[in-house]
């Protein structure tokens, strides 16, 4: 069994990799870095 730190880490780089692939797509690089 997974501990609960690292599915939580993997879901945030989840969301941060979303987050950053839209805002590169909308030209805001800063916001994606």
């Amino acid at each position: 069994m997974k501990n609960r730190a690292e599915s939580a880490a993997r879901n945030n780089y989840g969301l941060y990799a979303v987050g950053a692939g839209r805002a590169e797509r909308s030209g805001e690089w800063d916001k994606a870095s």
